[in-house]
């Protein structure tokens, strides 16, 4: 089984760094996407105690830019991974 492994992975070994490059982009994204919820639980959680308008301009903006920021690792993936 080794060797069919070997056999496989000479045909990836251009692709190296941008498959390494790639993986690194899709973690980076998955935890940013983890983010997310774990900030609409905090917003939930901090606005049931007390409402105020820095709060509800705060907690979607970084929600937001969670999200944008996701985004752009996401687009780098495709564009490393794929090549799109």
């Amino acid at each position: 089984m080794n060797l069919e492994i070997k056999k496989f992975a000479r045909y990836f070994a251009p692709y190296k760094w941008n498959l390494i490059l790639g993986i690194l982009f899709i973690l980076i994204s998955m935890v940013f996407g983890l983010l997310i919820p774990y900030y609409v639980g905090r917003a939930i959680d901090d606005l049931s105690a007390d409402i105020t308008q820095g709060k509800i301009i705060f907690y979607p903006l970084v929600i937001l830019v969670i999200s944008g920021i996701s985004g752009v690792f996401v687009f780098w993936q495709r564009r490393v991974l794929i090549d799109t």
